[in-house]
């Protein structure tokens, strides 16, 4: 919450209460970091339409292999909401 302020975009891979999927020490990333940058980012323009490509790729993956949903959050202010549309 102290990093929110009108001219931030936030994005976490999961919600303050949850672990990230696939995050350990022998993993270069999270499963979500890699359906956000890896897949969905790298065909979008969109900061906010690639988020929710990436959570629902995300769910997807979450649910076939039987873990609770790490739920990823996305915080955008309302001044650099224009600007990233």
């Amino acid at each position: 919450d102290a990093l929110q302020n009108p001219y931030s975009v936030i994005i976490t891979s999961a919600s303050r209460d949850r672990q990230s999927a696939g995050c350990s020490n022998d993993s270069n990333s999270t499963w979500f970091t890699d359906a956000y940058f890896q897949q969905a980012l790298s065909g979008k323009r969109s900061f906010i339409e690639a988020f929710e490509l990436a959570r629902s790729s995300l769910q997807k993956r979450e649910q076939l292999a039987g873990i609770a949903a790490s739920q990823p959050q996305i915080f955008i202010g309302e001044h650099i909401k224009k600007r990233i549309k």
